[in-house]
């Protein structure tokens, strides 16, 4: 099965597949989804956050990462680590963290910056 969503591609066998403009294809494996990462917050799911941080994520690119990403978590959950924290507040302070840090790098109305609700 393989799903778009933007720039990203949701392959069943791969994981998560980003083609971003003038930038190197990222490959986010099955195994990599469940990681997790602390922040001032708390834990956030790692790359939701990590990619924020880089230029080329845009609030446009974040939204479909982020159909992507919970895409892929919804379709692997029986493969969930048993060990992870309670996922609808790390989907939430994810998604918090995530908005903060594009909004530091993107300028604009509230609408623009609307990641995902």
């Amino acid at each position: 099965m393989m799903v778009q969503y933007g720039i990203w591609i949701f392959d069943e066998k791969v994981g998560l597949i980003g083609r971003p403009e003038n930038f190197p294809e990222i490959f986010l494996g099955t195994d990599k989804i469940w990681e997790i990462k602390e922040t001032r917050m708390g834990p956030v799911w790692k790359w939701p956050v990590q990619f924020a941080e880089l230029g080329w994520f845009t609030p446009r690119i974040a939204d479909n990462f982020n159909k992507a990403f919970f895409f892929a978590q919804k379709y692997f959950e029986g493969f969930r680590p048993k060990d992870t924290p309670e996922k609808l507040d790390l989907d939430t302070r994810t998604l918090q963290v995530q908005t903060e840090i594009l909004s530091d790098h993107f300028r604009g109305t509230d609408e623009e910056l609307s990641v995902r609700k």
